[in-house]
């Protein structure tokens, strides 16, 4: 080997110790507790090794992370920084194939990145289906809530949801854009619950299944079973083949909800997500998604997605801009009237109008003129 190579892979190895070796930490630590047990440890031994260390060479590493930090080894186990150190001491011992052999079991390619079929791998969804959490994406979910639900108060707060997100980037980029986590269940401290965040992952499967697929792999999502996070997602059945009207066989549903300014679109999305109705009047110039479980007759659960679409603007020039830069993006009533492929990801249209003004039935007219056209 030359000696530029020699240094670079040192250089390399040197850098997982720091780099991605630290957020490899969290996934095998499965009880969340800050150390490693004997029992995670043996479990990191078997994925990454595909064998069990021996107790008296567990015990010699636990010896010489000991010297190099005495209070790193616990009766709780081994600390993240003693994981470093054991790590670091293979490196500098020129046991770099060992380094390498742990960063393959953890998807990492040569550049320290994890590999892009891991994280993107892929995944379509045929015309008129739609994808879903499986039972193990379910399970999953459940169990990272109740994981790092430290405080045992049935809701996240942003302390324990940004330890959940430490392996990841961050909240997946598309819930700002819902306004999380206003856009599902909370508690009443304003923290979402587990109904929530089942209701959130649900939502995001449906309008994005490669986002969810991402974020399992940066989450430590594993499964025996071929097609590692794939397996945590399924494919419905296309929604054209189904040939009992009434019958839902899916768990998500969604919905958009049409209707005039002053409707009451969004005490419609208030009262969804059992939030209190409000007596003031604030015009709403943006659209807003909510997602929350309900219950079908027969007692089925699903998850319903409902969207609200602005009808116009409200002469404000904020609203006006706002509405202007809607427009363009197709995101008005008409504009999605108009657009078949939103159409198709639809289930349900739910029409809003007020009692007392015969303008706001008529607004719901023209719109059911308008769809048939279309």
């Amino acid at each position: 080997m030359h000696p530029n190579t020699r240094v670079k892979v040192f250089y390399l190895c040197q850098k997982a110790v720091t780099h991605p070796i630290a957020p490899l930490f969290d996934p095998k630590e499965s009880d969340q507790d800050g150390y490693l047990n004997d029992q995670e440890f043996d479990n990191f031994q078997r994925k990454c090794f595909d064998k069990l260390l021996p107790e008296s060479d567990l015990s010699r590493n636990k010896q010489a992370i000991q010297k190099l930090s005495a209070e790193s080894i616990t009766e709780k186990g081994i600390d993240v920084r003693g994981f470093i150190l054991w790590n670091k001491m293979y490196a500098e011992g020129g046991r770099h194939e060992i380094i390498w052999t742990i960063l393959r079991a953890f998807h990492y390619t040569d550049s320290l990145s994890l590999k892009d079929s891991f994280v993107n791998p892929k995944f379509e969804v045929p015309p008129y289906s739609s994808a879903e959490l499986s039972p193990a994406g379910y399970r999953f979910f459940v169990d990272l809530f109740l994981l790092f639900d430290k405080d045992n108060d049935g809701g996240l707060n942003d302390q324990e949801l940004a330890a959940l997100f430490a392996p990841s980037p961050g909240l997946p980029s598309s819930w700002a854009d819902y306004s999380f986590p206003s856009s599902t269940f909370r508690n009443e401290a304003g923290h979402i619950t587990l109904q929530g965040w089942l209701a959130q992952w649900s939502m995001t499967t449906f309008v994005e299944p490669k986002t969810t697929l991402e974020y399992l792999a940066y989450l430590g999502f594993e499964s025996l079973e071929k097609g590692g996070t794939m397996a945590a997602l399924k494919v419905t059945k296309p929604r054209r083949r189904r040939r009992r009207p009434g019958r839902v066989d899916r768990n998500v549903v969604s919905c958009y909800v049409l209707g005039a300014s002053q409707s009451g679109k969004s005490s419609l999305l208030d009262a969804f997500l059992n939030r209190p109705f409000c007596q003031t009047y604030h015009p709403t110039i943006k659209p807003r998604t909510a997602v929350n479980n309900v219950e079908l007759q027969g007692g089925k659960q699903c998850y319903l997605i409902v969207r609200f679409i602005v009808a116009q603007t409200t002469g404000d020039f904020l609203a006006d801009e706002i509405g202007r830069q809607l427009e363009e993006l197709g995101e008005l009533e008409p504009a999605i009237l108009e657009n078949q492929v939103k159409l198709d990801t639809c289930d349900i249209l739910c029409y809003t109008y007020d009692s007392s003004d015969p303008d706001s039935f008529s607004h719901i007219v023209e719109l059911r003129v308008s769809l048939t056209a279309a």
